[in-house]
This record gives C-alpha cells, structure tokens and sequence, in this order.
C-alpha cells in the first residue's frame, strides 16, 4: 500500500444514498499527479452527487465500480478503507478537530499530563491550533502553545500559565515567533494542525479486521512500528518537556462514518522518556481526536487577537 499526494473532493453522502444507485455502475477516471518522486496514474469514482472518492491501488482488490459494490469492498478491506479515509483527511479544504487524554509517566513517580489540544484548518489560507498539557505533580509541566498559520507566515506563542481546568493564560505578544510552514515542519516534524505519525508502508505493521458499529461508522485499529514516531518525537519533546528515547507501541483506532471522513481516531502509545538523573521513563499515553466537520469554515477562537 503506497500513499500518494491527491487532490480530491471528497464523499459527502451517506450509505442510505447508495441503496439509490445499487445498480449503477460508474466509470473509473485516471488523472495524472506529479509528485517527488516522479509522476504516476491516479484512479477515482465520482459519486452520483458528483464527489471524487479516490480508489487505493488495485492490489487492495477493489474490482467493483458500481458505488454498492465499491463501499461493500470497503468494508470488508481494513487497508483500503483506512487508505481511503487517511486520503479524505489529508485533502480536505478544511477540518475542525479536538483532542483530549493523558500521559502517564513512570519513573517510580507517577506524573499524569493532561492534554487538550485544538485544531482548525480553512480554506482560506489560515490554520490553528492550540495545544495545552498540565500536571500537578512538580515533575510534571505546565505548558500551551498556539500556533497560527496563514498562507506561508506562521506565529507561535507559548505559556506556562496553564491552570487544572487546561486553560491557559497568554500575553498578546506574537512578536518574535515569526517562522515559515517549512521551518514550523521540522522543528514539530507536522504541519500546522496536523497529527505527527508517519504513515505509509513502511511504517504500518498490521490491521485489524472492520467492525461495523451498527450505527452507520465502522472501526479499524491500525498498528505501527517505531518508524511512525521519527518525527512524532519532535512534538512530544516540545509540548512534554522530555526526549523520547524509543517507542514500545504507536496504534491507532480509527471510527470512520459511511462518508468515509474520520469521525475520531485514539492514539495508545507507550514511549519512554529521559528523564532526570538519566532515568528512562515509561510512558504510557491515550489521546483521542473527534473530528467535528471537514470541508466547513470554522471560526478561530479568539481571532480578535490574531495578528493580521
């Protein structure tokens, strides 16, 4: 499985719509895509609402068409459904996002940290995020950092003003925190309001089978080797105070709705720290993303204090 870069308007209807079309049988339509690596054939269905719902290569075994026929293979093809629905992630015009959870460190001391991070990308140009992690334990850090992006200017801005309730005070200072997307990407080793796991062949180990929810979503756990955190990393030790030195477990539990849009993704991970005195601490962390819209404008919170 090979995950490529895509432009791709993505599903916007549900199952219910397909009972509609069980007959059709749509055509598939190749474009090419220039990537860094040269230049390949790109192949998608478009839907009866005429949305582009791009196809995973055919080594997935999506041989069926028809709309029934090619979200029946879905369901039934834990990599193609997860490929699907990483690429409706990865291009869609816009998503608002929250995440929430703890890190439990331990190093015959338990620390908890708790998170609560928030994400929003638009379509015109500007993306955001804040991330808040708080401990009330002396080992633990109190710390948030917003980052505000639009087009290639992006400004950051950090606290360790952070109370129990993961709210966090700032200055409206943004002066000095000036730096461009490219630089913002390695130093946290992601885009702007994206999560950090590198994800392609290489770094996925296994799936699990699809569980239908019954309720119209449909579950997909997916396991990674350490590759995956090669620039995860770099956000950990910013927002956690620590350098990770190896990672034990990077999993993802993926709820995907009948749209093929993320509905949320927990990420387990168990990583451990270096702590002080040349302790390795092993930790042990939960972190769960609910996608609230894609392709939808959300307002920044508090915008009024953004930089022009």
């Amino acid at each position: 499985m090979k995950f490529k870069g895509r432009d791709v308007t993505l599903v916007a209807c549900a199952i219910v719509l397909v009972v509609a079309i069980a007959c059709a049988v749509i055509p598939v339509n190749t474009k090419n895509t220039t990537t860094a690596s040269g230049s390949s054939k790109q192949e998608y269905i478009t839907d009866n609402v005429g949305n582009n719902i791009i196809l995973p290569p055919l080594d997935n075994g999506l041989t069926d068409t028809s709309y029934e026929g090619y979200i029946e293979t879905l369901k039934q093809n834990s990599a193609a459904l997860f490929t699907v629905a990483y690429n409706n992630y990865l291009n869609a015009k816009a998503l608002y996002s929250t995440v929430s959870g703890r890190a439990v460190a331990d190093a015959g001391l338990t620390v908890t940290q708790n998170i609560k991070n928030t994400k929003i990308i638009n379509s015109d140009g500007t993306k955001y995020s804040e991330a808040v992690s708080y401990s009330s334990q002396n080992l633990g850090v109190k710390i948030a950092e917003q980052v505000y992006q639009k087009g290639d200017v992006v400004r950051l801005r950090t606290t360790n003003n952070v109370n129990g309730s993961l709210t966090p005070s700032y200055s409206n200072n943004w002066s000095g925190s000036i730096t461009n997307s490219s630089s913002y990407k390695n130093a946290l080793g992601k885009d702007v309001a994206r999560f950090g796991y590198v994800v392609n062949s290489n770094t996925i180990d296994s799936y699990s089978n699809v569980i239908d929810n019954g309720n119209g979503t449909y579950t997909i756990t997916v396991n990674f080797n350490s590759r995956a955190g090669d620039n995860y990393r770099k956000e950990i030790e910013r927002t956690g105070g620590y350098s990770v030195n190896r990672f034990e477990k990077l999993q993802m539990v993926c709820v995907i709705g009948s749209d093929l849009y993320f509905k949320s993704i927990t990420f387990n991970e168990t990583y451990y720290v270096n702590a002080p005195m040349g302790i390795k601490a092993k930790t042990e962390s939960t972190l769960t993303e609910t996608f609230h819209s894609f392709n939808t404008y959300t307002e920044i919170p508090n915008s009024e204090n953004l930089p022009n």
